[in-house]
């Protein structure tokens, strides 16, 4: 005990006793006893012992601010949303309200922080609707760690004792943060140590890190909302100060916070700072509103049953499978905070062609361009895809292939138009199969895999076997790199089961289909033993009844890109334009299309 080292002229940490178990524990008892003896004490130096406190609503000065900072000025919140009016450390007197007399009650008060009296440590401050009394507290004795010369550490702070309002003098109003004065009334200069019944540690460490965001122009940051998060994250045992940093030197389109660790009651180290800030990092992007899709809602029940069907009727008995991109759109999911639902509204099916034992799309597909863009029109995008198989062994949920497939698919669909730019996917994956525990009836199970899948395909250490079912590989470092161990079970393993990497999505069906395409009937797309014709047109036309609106006539997503395939793209995005707003078909374009059905 009592050593200290220094490394490179930038850590010095001082080696301390430590306490015994139970020892300093923080405790609310003890934290309401001192700011009533501090209470006793302020009404004994004004001599009013015949009034009563009464609680308080916080300072105007402190409110818009506390969303902003969180420190040694500020008292502890529960939440920036909170009703500021309850916390239990503001209480109110009817005393005579003169500055001289308080001046000289909280005179009597300070005797540890300076000289009674001192005009260097008591300040009045004027806001025009009301008057503050300002103390000057000396913050703790820290070591600052990995300090630089862009880090002023602050040694001291102005704060706010007592205000009330600028009314004539007589009776009135004042009101007191108690926890001030009880800081002054028994010499502690972290209102955290109010809670702690023995003194601090001789020196304690103090780091701090920068946490830093960018910002796009059409979604600014809520900083009351950061501020939230850190305090959430963090608390208050080791979160001395934080608070947004103003500086002519950050990036335009970034945001920094700068984050001050120091623990009141128990050590703190480098790693357990490091790892406070890299919490904060990840709920920053957790409530950055990015989570993996919670729901696949299927709302277009007969678009998902004509794709199995397809694949279950005609394919099957031939060892052939199929796949087709979902399109739909997004939606929030109450049943989860900040969660997220995919609604399918429908399917295309790419040209596509058996690689092994899967089917793939052709990479040189001419009709995406096409399809996204009558999708666009109808207010749709691609959320994901759907793909059969036979059955996995063993209850096996996804093989290395598929979940190397997928990783593949939602790289390729994210995106990095978020405040943090947090490179995210929404893409889900659909995986029909017999169901053995269903006499063999086809399944639909949704799937997405984790971020870290994605980030080790990325960087082409994840790979499979045709002699490993069950696990993917990790690639061995070659001379000139250095891949982490991966420790599965408490052990270091090149094999990873597939299941460490599946997020599991649930699937719905609504009872009521209000689905935005009326018909699922237009013959589908690409499907090599019932290719579309012309003749089709006049087949699907003539099964609509008439009596419908002229939208709902064309609510068929394939037959929308038909029309777009074979008439005219601008036709049938003005089409499915009415089809999205629910208004009648141009005449025009229904006269064209009864002469083309006649």
């Amino acid at each position: 005990g009592g050593k200290t080292f220094n490394v490179g002229g930038a850590l010095l940490h001082r080696l301390v006793p430590c306490r015994r178990a139970g020892e300093g524990v923080p405790s609310d008892g003890l934290h309401a006893q001192r700011l009533a003896a501090a209470g006793e004490a302020l009404l004994e130096a004004l001599g009013s012992r015949e009034v009563s406190w009464q609680p308080a609503a916080a300072p105007i000065a402190l409110v818009g601010l506390r969303s902003k900072t969180y420190g040694p000025r500020y008292p502890h919140f529960d939440d920036v949303g909170v009703d500021h009016g309850k916390t239990h450390c503001f209480q109110a007197l009817c005393v005579e309200g003169r500055e001289g007399h308080l001046t000289s009650a909280v005179a009597a008060l300070q005797v540890h922080v300076g000289d009674p009296g001192d005009p260097e440590t008591l300040r009045w401050v004027n806001s025009g609707q009301h008057n503050y009394l300002e103390v000057l507290v000396q913050r703790p004795d820290f070591t600052p760690c990995f300090q630089n010369e862009t880090f002023k550490l602050t040694r001291e702070d102005w704060l706010i004792l007592c205000w009330f309002d600028t009314q004539p003098d007589g009776p009135k109003v004042v009101n007191f943060d108690l926890e001030v004065a009880a800081m002054l009334h028994f010499g502690v200069r972290d209102r955290r140590q109010l809670h702690h019944p023995l003194p601090p540690f001789v020196c304690q460490c103090l780091f701090f890190h920068d946490l830093r965001l960018s910002e796009l122009e059409e979604s600014p940051i809520d900083p009351a909302l950061v501020m939230d998060i850190v305090w959430k994250v963090c608390g208050e045992e080791i979160l001395l100060e934080a608070f947004e940093m103003e500086d002519a030197l950050i990036p335009a389109g970034q945001r920094h916070w700068r984050l001050i660790f120091a623990s009141v009651a128990s050590a703190l180290d480098e790693r357990m700072a490091y790892a406070s800030y890299q919490a904060v990092r990840r709920a920053a992007a957790e409530n950055s509103m990015y989570r993996h899709v919670d729901t696949l809602s299927i709302i277009n029940v007969p678009e998902m049953e004509n794709f199995i069907g397809y694949w279950n009727g005609v394919l099957l008995e031939n060892a052939m499978q199929r796949t087709g991109f979902m399109y739909g759109y997004y939606l929030e999911d109450k049943n989860y905070d900040e969660g997220t639902r995919a609604i399918m509204e429908g399917i295309y099916e790419p040209s596509q062609e058996m690689v092994g034992e899967i089917a793939e799309p052709l990479t040189d597909d001419q009709e995406m361009s096409r399809v996204n863009r009558i999708a666009e029109a109808l207010g749709l995008e691609c959320i994901g895809w759907v793909f059969t198989s036979l059955p996995l062994e063993d209850d096996l949920l996804l093989s290395p292939e598929e979940v190397l497939r997928i990783a593949r698919l939602q790289n390729e669909h994210s995106t990095d138009a978020h405040f943090t730019r947090y490179v995210l996917s929404k893409f889900v994956t659909c995986a029909v199969r017999p169901d053995p525990a269903n006499n063999g009836a086809p399944s639909v199970n949704p799937f997405m895999v984790s971020e870290q899948a994605c980030a080790m395909l990325r960087d082409g250490i994840l790979s499979s076997a045709p002699s490993e079912r069950r696990a993917c590989l990790v690639r061995e470092a070659k001379p000139d790199e250095l891949i982490p161990d991966f420790v599965v079970e408490g052990r270091s393993d090149k094999k990873i089961a597939t299941d460490f990497f599946i997020v599991r999505v649930n699937d719905t069906a609504p009872k009521k289909h209000q689905r935005m395409f009326t018909h699922a009937d237009f013959p589908r797309e690409n499907r090599p033993t019932h290719p579309q014709r012309r003749e089709d047109l006049k087949k699907y036309f003539n099964k609509i009844p008439k009596s419908e609106p002229s939208w709902s006539r064309f609510a068929d997503f394939h037959l929308l890109l038909y029309i777009a395939k074979e008439i005219d793209v601008d036709t049938a995005v003005a089409i499915a334009e009415c089809v999205r707003d629910r208004k009648d078909i141009p005449e025009g374009v229904t006269f064209m299309f009864n002469e083309l059905t006649q």
